[in-house]
């Protein structure tokens, strides 16, 4: 590094020296005066040449440097930005995975009169119309809808367990009996094997409904708002609200 430090200095010396040298040998007339000069002249030219070409790459360096700064730091910016919509996706996963757990626990444990009433909230929020029946002596009828000048019966089994093949064989009696369109039922449960064998073998018209899809139902048509705040969950899995249980 020293060594080409003093290199256009080395070059300039040695041209002056050469010059010098011819001008001793030819005596110290014009011509020599014109040697001396000259020399010292394209010693000065390459010594400003050599340091201009230094200079400039030294400009080159740095701006590839700060180049690469900006690079750097572009990839950085964009490198935090992925990570934080990573971040966001993964939180909003977790809080859409949450308010479902607590949606299910809700329509698990609301009162089964109440229960009837957000079904048939539910189907009004999707387009049809809703008609509640009376809670007891309602012959299995627990709403009907229309929509589109057709009507479906309503059931809603809100169970722990499987709707057997019993439920949908009386709810296809009363579809007939009643000449609705279909029937509808909604669980907070599933489906036994029986009754999926019994759908499968009569293939009458009725739609089933399970937990799973009636909570997506209601993340698309229920606000936050349709879960009582004082509604939680606690440790032990049993749910607290002080309005949860009415039948109102």
């Amino acid at each position: 590094m020293a060594l080409v430090s003093v290199y256009p200095v080395w070059i300039a010396s040695w041209t002056f020296s050469g010059f010098s040298a011819w001008a001793r040998r030819y005596g110290n007339g014009p011509l020599a005066v014109v040697l001396v000069m000259g020399g010292a002249a394209i010693a000065l030219f390459w010594y400003f040449e050599e340091r201009n070409k230094r200079a400039a790459a030294a400009t080159a360096r740095t701006l590839a440097m700060q180049q690469q700064q900006l690079i750097d730091a572009e990839r950085a910016r964009q490198q935090a930005a992925s990570d934080a919509a990573r971040d966001a996706e993964r939180r909003r996963q977790w809080d859409a995975r949450k308010a479902s757990e607590r949606m299910a626990e809700y329509f698990r444990t609301l009162h089964p009169r109440r229960f009837e009433h957000v079904i048939c909230l539910l189907y009004v929020r999707m387009g049809y119309e809703a008609e509640t029946t009376s809670y007891s002596g309602d012959d299995g009828i627990d709403g009907l809808l229309r929509r589109d000048g057709k009507v479906y019966i309503l059931q809603c089994k809100r169970v722990q367990g499987s709707v057997g093949a019993q439920v949908l064989r009386e709810l296809y009696g009363t579809v007939a009996a009643e000449r609705a369109t279909g029937g509808i039922v909604v669980t907070t449960g599933g489906v036994s094997r029986a009754a999926r064998r019994w759908l499968a073998r009569v293939r009458p018209p009725i739609q089933i409904v399970e937990l799973p899809e009636l909570v997506g139902l209601a993340g698309v048509h229920f606000s936050a708002d349709t879960i009582p705040d004082d509604f939680f969950v606690e440790a032990d899995g049993r749910a607290r609200s002080a309005s949860l249980f009415s039948s109102a």
